[in-house]
């Protein structure tokens, strides 16, 4: 398992919140983190 992998999988895991403020990290970092993984290429 790469960084990558491992940092999506501990993103992925966080408790949901359902404040305005919680759900707009976490749709930046979900583009961010699309971002690098296109940037890096496909690891399957």
């Amino acid at each position: 398992m790469d960084y990558l992998d491992i940092l999506f999988n501990c993103l992925e895991e966080e408790p949901p919140s359902d404040t305005p403020e919680y759900r707009e990290s976490k749709n930046i970092r979900g583009l961010l983190l699309d971002d690098i993984q296109k940037a890096m290429g496909s690891f399957d």
